[in-house]
């Protein structure tokens, strides 16, 4: 049985404890998840930025190069030799020979062009099993430079010296230059390039003999 004081201090009793209840329930702002941080916390940690990955383009290209890379250092030593004249008469012919090889000296390829016109030049060269040469004139119809091999394109043996030739004919008088380049192939994912290694240039002067002024003469007569 309730006493007639608690009964008087009752209705107060649950007036106070509803107030309660509802201090609690209201003590969070709306919208907000947690308490406000107290001055002095130390600040919440930030996630670690992703480290930068290659994308898949960049990796292919970083492949492609250790390819052509790998191809380029898998070249032979070698050597080659071709001759060179350095004088010509008007409309005269003369034949330029080039040999490359991965096992003779330039001392031998230089022996082999012995009985050849013009002096011979030689040097080291980066030798693949498919090598280009060609020689290029002035132009303008200077000198005049036919192919005596079936190809610019060659494989390469070991066995015995590759040949290039040309026959080169002087049409107009003067001293003109021809370029020899040599070239060697580089294949990627089955496509095939041609990488120039090395490039000589040697001049010819083109003389008028008292020959040819003559014919000249009687051809326009």
């Amino acid at each position: 049985m309730v006493s007639k004081l608690g009964a008087r201090f009752l209705p107060a009793g649950l007036l106070l404890a509803g107030l309660l209840l509802m201090g609690c329930a209201g003590g969070f702002d709306e919208g907000e998840g947690a308490p406000a941080e107290e001055p002095g916390d130390p600040p919440p940690l930030n996630s670690p930025t992703p480290a930068p990955t290659m994308t898949a383009a960049a990796a292919t290209i970083e492949q492609t190069l250790a390819q052509i890379d790998a191809q380029l250092r898998a070249a032979a030593a070698g050597t080659l030799a071709y001759n060179a004249p350095s004088e010509m008469s008007l409309n005269q012919s003369e034949e330029i020979t080039l040999l490359v090889s991965p096992t003779l000296s330039q001392a031998a390829l230089a022996d082999a062009l012995s009985d050849e016109s013009g002096a011979t030049q030689t040097a080291a060269v980066q030798v693949t099993p498919r090598m280009r040469a060609r020689l290029v004139g002035p132009g303008q119809g200077l000198m005049e430079i036919v192919d005596l091999h079936e190809s610019n394109e060659q494989f390469i043996s070991a066995a015995e010296p590759t040949e290039w030739r040309w026959q080169v004919t002087a049409r107009q008088s003067g001293q003109h230059r021809l370029t020899l380049t040599v070239s060697r192939l580089v294949q990627v994912d089955q496509e095939e390039s041609w990488r120039l290694l090395d490039t000589y240039r040697f001049p010819i002067d083109v003389r008028v003999t008292l020959g040819d002024r003559v014919t000249a003469g009687l051809d326009a007569a």
